[in-house]
């Protein structure tokens, strides 16, 4: 019989819910990347929760020093996935 645990999640003010945990806790510089669950694709989202960059990555990272590294997987006909590497600028910085 395998091992089944309950997460639970908590800030100052108590329980909160796993998104706003996980918003909470992958701030950098403004913005955390967010999984859109309809899409499967990550965005980024402000401290309110506001969708600042639309969510169209596979892979998102944290900002830094105004950029983060985001990654598209692309499948072809063969069955073959791409993968474009990219850098996006954050918004938010001047």
């Amino acid at each position: 019989m395998g091992y089944q645990g309950i997460y639970r999640y908590y800030d100052k003010n108590g329980e909160i819910s796993r998104e706003t945990y996980e918003l909470q806790s992958g701030f950098s510089e403004g913005l955390s990347a967010v999984l859109d669950k309809e899409t499967g694709k990550y965005g980024y989202a402000d401290e309110k929760g506001n969708m600042v960059i639309s969510p169209t990555f596979d892979y998102a990272e944290r900002f830094q020093d105004g950029y983060a590294v985001v990654k598209q997987i692309i499948p072809n006909e063969n069955g073959i996935r791409t993968v474009k590497v990219g850098v996006i600028k954050n918004p938010l910085m001047r």
